[in-house]
């Protein structure tokens, strides 16, 4: 009978350490989804900023600054701030990374973004102009984000939206 208990026992044990093991599982799962629907409303507010900053016809003014043209005084504003806002969003993402919530490197995240909007004559003015107002010094996270553009702007293929069709050829 008390071989019999000590099996009750035992077995009870390894319950309890399943269900505790089982407990931090959940517990871990629910951190992970957290830091999904954190990240994902951080994305989609970010997401209407730069809708909002940029105006809903930036395509125009980013095609004109691709094309050599001279931009306005409104469209060079509108160019700064979805400039801005993609250090900014780099910035959240290496942060993200940072914190486990991305696995991806943040440097390779924006790549045909960052071609599109930077590989250009008003893109690279204003990369110089923001590295070197920038009082914050080196190794600072706007001058890193900073310097990672410049490079990957380097590496940029053609523009997509300045080559021209067979038609007009």
């Amino acid at each position: 009978m008390n071989r019999i208990k000590d099996y009750i026992e035992f077995l009870g044990a390894i319950g309890i350490i399943v269900g505790i093991v089982l407990v931090i599982l959940q517990l871990q799962q629910n951190e992970q989804l957290l830091r999904f629907q954190i990240a994902t409303e951080l994305r989609v507010n970010r997401d209407n900023d730069r809708l909002s900053i940029r105006g809903s016809d930036y395509s125009a003014t980013l095609a004109k600054a691709q094309s050599g043209l001279e931009l306005t005084p409104s469209e060079l504003v509108e160019f700064n701030a979805h400039a801005n806002s993609i250090m900014s969003e780099l910035d959240l993402r290496r942060m993200l990374a940072g914190a486990g919530i991305f696995t991806a490197d943040w440097k390779n995240w924006l790549t045909e973004e960052t071609c599109e909007l930077f590989s250009n004559k008003v893109g690279r003015s204003w990369i110089q102009m923001k590295l070197s107002y920038s009082v914050m010094g080196p190794g600072v996270v706007e001058n890193d984000i900073l310097e990672e553009i410049s490079k990957r702007v380097k590496k940029c293929p053609p523009s997509f939206s300045t080559l021209k069709s067979d038609e007009q050829n």
